[in-house]
C-alpha cells in the first residue's frame, strides 16, 4: 500500500511530492535495520492509495505524527541527541550516508526530465535502487573475517553448553555486545552495553548502579565518557584494553568476589594470563579461574 502510494506520487503528482516519494522508495537500502523515513511523510505520500482503498482515517494521521511527538518528548527530557532524534524523525539515511546526496540529486533530475515518460522514470528508479543495493552489500554484508569469527564464537558457545555446569558464570570480552547466551545457555557477567544501557529496558536505579559498578571493575568511570554520543567509541576501546591488560590476580578476585568461573577472550589482542586454558580455537580462548 505504501509503495503504491509512492509510485503514484512519482509518476503522476507534482515534483514536490515526487521527490520525497523517490527518496523513501530508495531509503531502505541506505539505512537498513533502522527507521528510514518519517512516518508522517509515509502518510502524506501514500494517501492516494489509501483513499482508493478507503482506509485513510484520522487514526493514521495520529500514527504518522507519533514519531515527531516522541522526538519532541526526548528533547524535552534531555535525551535529544542526534542519533536518538534520527531514529524517530527519519533522517537516519542522510546522517549516515551523506555521500548519497549527489546520486540522489542526479536521479531526481532525471525524474524531472522524464516527467511525461513513465517508462524512463521507471528505469531511473530501478537503476537507483540497484545501485543502492550494491552499495548496501558492500557496506553491511559481513566479509570473510567477521563470518569466520562468528563461526568460532559459536563453537565456544557450544563447547560451554556441553562442558560446563549450567550455573557457570562467564566474563566474555565486554566489547562483544551480542550473542553469548544464544547457544551457550550460560550466564554472562555482561558487557559495556548491558551495564550502561540497561535503563532502556529496566529503569530501576539499582540496575544502573550495578552496571556502573561493573564498569569500575575495569578501572573506568562513566563520567569520563559523557556525553556518550562522543564518548561511546572511546569507552569501548578503553574497556577492551583494560580487559586484556588485566592480570590473573584481577581475574581471581572476580572469581572470589563476583563468582566468575570463566573468561572468554579473543586470542588477539594478546593477554598475559597463566590461568588454565580449557578451550581454544583460531579466534577465541577460554580461561578457567580454577583448574578443572
Amino acid at each position: 500500500y505504501a509503495v503504491a502510494g509512492w509510485w503514484h506520487a512519482i509518476t503522476t503528482l507534482p515534483l514536490w511530492r515526487a521527490i520525497p516519494a523517490a527518496f523513501m522508495l530508495f531509503a531502505p537500502t541506505w539505512s537498513p535495520g533502522s527507521p528510514s523515513v518519517p512516518l508522517a511523510l509515509h502518510g502524506v505520500l501514500a494517501r492516494p492509495a489509501a483513499d482508493a482503498n478507503r482506509i485513510w482515517s484520522p487514526a493514521w494521521w495520529s500514527l504518522a505524527l507519533l514519531p515527531l511527538a516522541m522526538t519532541l518528548l526526548y528533547k524535552l527530557a534531555g535525551f535529544g541527541a542526534d542519533w536518538v532524534a534520527a531514529g524517530y524523525s527519519g533522517l537516519q539515511p542522510l546522517l549516515k550516508q551523506p555521500g548519497l546526496v549527489t546520486p540522489l540529486a542526479i536521479a531526481l533530475v532525471l525524474l524531472w526530465i522524464a516527467r511525461r515518460r513513465c517508462d524512463i522514470r521507471m528505469l531511473v528508479v530501478v537503476l537507483t535502487i540497484a545501485a543502492s543495493c550494491v552499495m548496501w552489500v558492500g557496506r553491511d554484508v559481513p566479509g570473510g573475517g567477521p563470518v569466520a569469527e562468528g563461526a568460532d564464537y559459536l563453537e565456544v558457545q557450544l563447547w560451554a553448553r556441553a562442558h560446563t555446569p549450567s550455573d557457570a558464570l562467564f566474563f566474555v570480552d565486554p566489547t562483544i555486545f551480542y550473542g553469548w547466551s544464544d547457544y551457550s545457555r550460560r550466564s554472562s557477567f555482561g558487557n559495556v552495553r548491558d551495564w550502561l544501557q540497561n535503563w532502556a529496558y529496566n529503569s530501576r536505579r539499582e540496575w544502573w548502579q550495578r552496571g556502573v559498578q561493573r564498569l569500575a571493575l575495569l578501572g573506568l568511570s562513566m563520567d569520563t565518557y559523557l556525553p556518550l554520543k562522543q564518548g561511546a567509541r572511546r569507552l569501548t576501546r578503553d574497556a577492551q584494553a583494560r580487559y586484556y591488560q588485566a592480570d590473573d590476580d584481577w581475574r581471581r578476585m572476580l572469581g572470589k568476589n563476583w563468582g566468575v568461573d570463566y573468561f572468554v577472550m579473543r586470542r588477539a589482542p594478546a593477554n598475559n594470563s597463566h590461568l588454565p586454558v580449557v578451550f581454544q580455537n583460531k579466534k577465541f580462548m577460554v580461561l578457567a579461574v580454577d583448574a578443572p
